[in-house]
C-alpha cells in the first residue's frame, strides 16, 4: 500500500478509505480517474 501511495499519483493526498473505494470502484470509474 506504501508503495501504491507514494509512485502513483492518482493516490496523493487520499486517505486509505478513499483508495479502497477506488479499487472497488468499476473499471470504467477507474479509468476516467486516472486520466
Amino acid at each position: 500500500a506504501i508503495f501504491v501511495w507514494k509512485y502513483v499519483p492518482e493516490t496523493k493526498g487520499k486517505s486509505l478509505e478513499q483508495m479502497e473505494s477506488l479499487w472497488k470502484a468499476p473499471a470504467e470509474t477507474k479509468r476516467s480517474k486516472a486520466m
